[in-house]
């Protein structure tokens, strides 16, 4: 089970390493929810509070970090993950949108309405900051930000499964979209991580 995000920053030459935590909040939110700073050349478990800090999360590291040293627990990427990450998000409100327009269609439903939630920015200068507790920050928002944009198109997807009042389903979402929870994530599996890492690598 994914817990969420680890966001580290570890930059060569720099004593700390820094551990953001991005976890899912409420139904349709993802916000941070810990945060640790550790020195590389004087704490003695700094590797197993590292692993235990990674463990069950997909891991996100700043750019310039130094991370080949680091006892992570699964594989680790960057902040081109979460622009791959957006796209899966708006490939499915652009399906929700199809399935609204579809069913208005067929039913001659003139007061549907589609979902409309807007792309976040996640623009991030890790120039911007020495620190590495802040620089970690940074992408934390960012993760915030894309993992939220996720949830609420996920929640438009839910409430277009059943029919108020009838509790008819199908109802607007196609049977391949008509799963009646939030999925927390996409399919985020180690290999899924990892062919998204080799493409954004490309």
């Amino acid at each position: 089970m994914t817990l969420g995000f680890a966001i580290i920053d570890c930059w060569s030459g720099s004593p700390n390493a820094a551990i953001w935590h991005v976890s899912r909040v409420t139904q349709s939110e993802a916000d941070k929810t810990n945060a640790v700073l550790l020195r590389k050349d004087s704490d003695n478990d700094f590797d197993k509070k590292v692993e235990a800090l990674t463990h069950s999360r997909i891991l996100l590291c700043t750019e310039g970090s130094d991370i080949a040293e680091l006892a992570l627990a699964s594989e680790v990427t960057n902040v081109r993950f979460l622009f791959n990450f957006i796209k899966i998000a708006e490939d499915l409100q652009e399906r929700i949108i199809r399935a609204v327009d579809d069913y208005a269609a067929r039913t001659n439903n003139k007061t549907l309405i589609r979902p409309d939630i807007a792309v976040p920015n996640i623009e991030v200068d890790m120039k911007s900051t020495k620190s590495a507790i802040k620089r970690a920050l940074l992408l934390a928002d960012a993760t915030c930000k894309v993992w939220t944009f996720w949830l609420r198109i996920e929640r438009e997807r839910v409430r277009r499964t059943v029919q108020p009042g009838t509790g008819i389903t199908p109802w607007i979402m196609p049977p391949e979209l008509n799963q009646h929870s939030v999925a927390a994530l996409p399919d985020f599996s180690t290999a899924k991580i990892r062919q998204l890492k080799e493409k954004a690598d490309a």
